[in-house]
């Protein structure tokens, strides 16, 4: 680091900024399709190769203002994963054509459920991501309640018409 970067590092430090240097994805990678710009950043291991303490903090923070970080192998599974195949959409054994989703609601919790086909995990994934992003998304748990709730009214009706004159 020279002179100039420690100042501006110093700087930034005491204005309360976490400045991390280094530990940044191999690979930027920016494309155009039908007028919209994907990002990603893809960070190259070998197949014994991990992770840093840092690196980790770095990717986790690109994929909190949206830019999703892939670890490549050169084994090739994951190369083949990243073209072509919609993140959060995959199958758990490889060649038995059983599809799993897997995605985060609004709140940020992780949800994984069994689809099937993989046109159909694909079709699921897609309408969950839309429902999430148009606060119409209820987790299963949610979804439980709304129902236990809707169950408890209507035998509350069926009572009240039973019982009361």
């Amino acid at each position: 680091m020279n002179a100039c970067e420690r100042a501006v590092f110093e700087d930034l430090r005491r204005e309360g900024y976490s400045v991390l240097r280094g530990s940044w994805p191999d690979l930027l990678c920016v494309r155009t399709l039908a007028g919209k710009r994907e990002v990603c950043c893809i960070e190259v291991k070998s197949k014994t190769d991990r992770l840093t303490p840092k690196q980790n903090e770095v990717h986790k923070i690109l994929a909190a203002v949206g830019i999703p970080v892939r670890v490549i192998r050169p084994d090739g599974e994951r190369v083949r994963r990243a073209k072509g195949c919609h993140r959060g959409v995959y199958e758990k054994i490889k060649g038995s054509n059983d599809w799993y989703i897997c995605y985060a609601d609004a709140y940020g919790r992780r949800h994984r459920e069994r689809v099937g086909s993989r046109s159909t995990a694909i079709e699921a994934y897609v309408n969950k991501k839309r429902e999430i992003r148009e606060c119409e998304y209820l987790s299963p748990k949610e979804r439980r309640n709304a129902e236990s709730a809707r169950v408890a009214v209507r035998e509350l009706k069926n009572f009240s018409t039973k019982c009361l004159p």
